[in-house]
């Protein structure tokens, strides 16, 4: 079959589809949620979607499409800043590393001291945004349970010192499928600030991290 699409946004928002091979395959693309067809927009330059979106794209031998790869983009990570966060082993596993568009770096909170749940992350999103939810990656580099979130809470702030629960999510079968995740909040608000937190973690491990958070905008 054709081969899979690669979908990576650059530091200023803008969306690269790609095979992981040189090939004479055209790439069609769709930002409606739909899958892309023969009639779907050809990939040629890059895609701004500093504000988000849903982009699902495959590539095309002119009879037949490969797999379709499709990704949920938050808004543009661009001048945001860690502001405060439970532990981070060390500085290849920091807390900056859940934001720094790399999904092959990845935040771990210290395996040395065991520190059980809950831990947290918060991020400054640098302005007041209209945020609707957030996304969330897991390690990416192999399939073990540590660092992997299931379940816990984000909140919300104005001025980080004042919070306020925006919604509770379980993410499940995440070492089997170590996949991004989203948590839509049942009402969009305002915050310059986005506070994630663990209650559990996957197997039962007492870590927490993140390969990418992301925050989904109106």
């Amino acid at each position: 079959p054709p081969l899979p699409v690669i979908i990576k946004r650059r530091a200023d928002g803008k969306v690269t589809l790609a095979t992981n091979k040189k090939s004479s395959l055209s790439i069609h693309y769709t930002l409606n949620g739909s899958d892309p067809t023969p009639n779907s927009p050809v990939f040629s330059k890059p895609i701004d979607l500093s504000q988000g979106g849903v982009v699902k794209a495959a590539s095309f031998d002119g009879t037949y499409f490969g797999a379709t790869a499709s990704l949920h983009l938050g808004i543009s990570n661009k001048g945001w800043k860690i502001l405060s966060f439970s532990s981070e082993h060390d500085a290849t596993y920091s807390a900056a590393k859940a934001i720094d568009g790399n999904p092959n770096t990845y935040w771990h909170t210290s395996w040395t001291t065991n520190q059980p749940h809950p831990h947290h992350l918060a991020i400054d999103l640098g302005k007041e945004t209209t945020i609707t939810g957030i996304t969330y990656l897991p390690r990416q580099d192999r399939r073990v349970p540590d660092s992997m979130v299931e379940s816990g809470s984000v909140e919300l702030s104005k001025d980080g010192k004042i919070w306020h629960k925006a919604g509770d999510f379980t993410f499940g079968n995440l070492l089997n499928d170590p996949t991004q995740r989203s948590l839509t909040f049942k009402k969009a608000a305002k915050a310059q600030y986005a506070r994630f937190t663990s209650k559990t973690g996957a197997q039962g491990k007492p870590y927490a991290g993140a390969a990418e958070i992301g925050i989904l905008g109106k």
